[in-house]
């Protein structure tokens, strides 16, 4: 994941299966999303087809804070709680958790983002149905000079 995040950064044209960057669950995926956006503040588009923004968001604090998973935290567990969802609501994070996205939107809301807040680095839990082949989203990528990745299962 050390060598993703690096070409990240650098903003290089990366598409592909995250399976190939060694990540292959969901659970990757956000601890993938949280270093960059909420460790490394880089601005992170989050196209989630599968799951609500409050799903993500509650997937974020149980990657950040696993212990959330039992039935009881300590006070020091529910502080790292609460200053983590701090962390988050300052992090140039925009989820779009709309179900199936068709191809147009997902462009508009890709140059947007872009526009407005700077965001070179979409992710995708799932791969959209009309981009099954990756090639509309590598044209995307390279397009609006963005990063794509896409978690195929």
């Amino acid at each position: 994941m050390f060598n993703l995040v690096v070409y990240m950064e650098k903003i290089q044209i990366i598409l592909g299966d995250a399976s190939k960057y060694g990540i292959t669950t969901t659970t990757d995926l956000m601890a993938m999303v949280k270093t960059l956006a909420i460790d490394k503040k880089i601005p992170v588009g989050m196209f989630s087809t599968q799951a609500s923004n409050v799903q993500v968001v509650n997937q974020l604090v149980c990657t950040s804070v696993p212990e959330i998973k039992n039935e009881r935290l300590s006070k020091q567990q529910w502080e790292r709680v609460s200053d983590f969802l701090d962390a988050i609501q300052d992090a140039p994070l925009y989820i779009d958790d709309t179900p199936e996205p068709s191809l147009s939107s997902i462009k508009e809301k890709i140059m947007q983002l872009k526009e407005e807040h700077g965001v070179k680095v979409f992710v995708f839990d799932r791969l959209p149905q009309d981009c099954e082949d990756n090639t509309v989203l590598e044209e995307i990528a390279r397009t609006y000079e963005v990063v794509i990745l896409v978690r195929c299962v």
